[in-house]
């Protein structure tokens, strides 16, 4: 079974050294998002988390970027939904 090591990024680096043993890439990225929801937690306006998963060769399977922004400071050419760049309009 491959392992698959989670790194986190948030102005205090965690490097996994441990790794978890998955079924496959699908796992990892399943893996990944569950993370992710330990960091609402602790994530303020302001805050800016990445993710990463690495596979066992080091390579990079996956980036999850979080950040966390009062709307009012958005970059003004943020895509909104609705807008036609978005993805949604």
């Amino acid at each position: 079974m491959p392992r698959y090591y989670f790194n986190i990024h948030n102005g205090h680096p965690f490097e996994d050294r441990v790794g978890e043993d998955l079924p496959d890439e699908e796992a990892a990225w399943k893996n990944a998002l569950l993370l992710t929801r330990d960091i609402e937690d602790v994530l303020a306006p302001g805050g800016a988390w990445r993710l990463e998963v690495i596979k066992t060769d080091g390579s990079p399977l996956y980036r999850i970027d979080i950040k966390a922004e009062r709307a009012n400071d958005a970059p003004s050419n943020s895509a909104t939904p609705g807008d036609s760049d978005s993805p949604d309009g």
